[in-house]
């Protein structure tokens, strides 16, 4: 049985000054039974060897992994990898924070949650071509910061650029909108805002007040350069933060609805259902290894 208490792994930080991390990792030596956490960096898994299993905290769904497959863990995903003992499974990980491919091209990758709003997949049964490219970009990350050579940092940002333009190219990756960097800056104060202050009641006059804008340019802009509009995505950060209170949590449906900035349990549920597909009275009891 699967231990529900859900964490946040601090091993990379945006105050590191190259903010990745590879290894493989061998489930004989390091056996693959973990608990449900989140992190706020991109996680990527690549199967070598062996068999293992995906659970997503989101989905409720559990994915069979194996060699070839390639999983895209997104910020503040919540997930677990688990594995039987008598496997020799091996798993090449690639771990990095959203600054190693800040660029005009990745605007929102600045923030911990659009992209995982804007996608919705995270395991992918990859055909040769796509995983003869993929493995071959992260088996080129592996070797490099297994030696670490002189600028080998240099050559992994450019490999973690490769892989994000393999994995859009293969459509695992959705980005918003490409706008122009004056655009983008634009938005930042109240992208900042969102993040920091889902739990209060935000409405999209604040925002375009925060803008110095007019309410209706205001919406058209924010689903322009984020992809979803205003209410969309301030539900997501919503239900993302309560689906960790209800897995972490001996607190009643209704206050955790309070703590994410829901006006009822009955608006907290229904926007849940909307968006996971479930009800969030089940999740507790959900989640167990074969």
């Amino acid at each position: 049985m699967i231990k529900k208490a859900v964490t946040e792994e601090k091993t990379l930080t945006e105050q590191l000054q190259f903010p990745v991390e590879v290894f493989i990792r061998k489930n004989r030596e390091d056996p693959m039974e973990e608990n449900f956490h989140w992190h706020d960096c991109f996680e990527i898994l690549y199967v070598l060897k062996g068999k293992a299993e995906y659970l997503s905290g989101a989905k409720q769904e559990i994915f069979p992994l194996v060699p070839g497959d390639f999983v895209l863990i997104r910020c503040r995903e919540i997930h677990t990898i688990i594995c039987s003992a008598q496997d020799e499974t091996e798993i090449l990980v690639v771990k990095f924070m959203p600054s190693a491919i800040s660029s005009p091209y990745f605007h929102c990758s600045d923030f911990s949650y659009i992209s995982a709003f804007l996608n919705s997949e995270n395991v992918y049964h990859l055909e040769s071509q796509e995983q003869n490219e993929i493995r071959k970009i992260l088996e080129s990350i592996y070797q490099e910061y297994s030696t670490k050579r002189k600028a080998y940092e240099l050559v992994i940002r450019s490999d973690v650029y490769r892989l994000a333009a393999a994995c859009i190219r293969h459509h695992m990756i959705i980005l918003p909108e490409h706008v122009p960097d004056a655009e983008y800056q634009a938005l930042l104060p109240a992208l900042r805002f969102i993040e920091k202050n889902y739990a209060t009641d935000i409405t999209l006059h604040q925002i375009s007040e925060m803008l110095h804008l007019n309410y209706i340019y205001t919406s058209r802009f924010f689903k322009k350069i984020v992809g979803k509009s205003f209410k969309q995505y301030l539900d997501y950060i919503r239900i993302s933060e309560a689906e960790k209170l209800l897995l972490n949590s001996r607190d009643y449906i209704y206050i955790i609805a309070a703590k994410c900035g829901f006006s009822s349990q009955q608006t907290f549920v229904r926007t849940f259902k909307r968006i996971r597909g479930y009800s969030p009275k089940v999740k507790k009891r959900s989640f167990s290894s074969k």
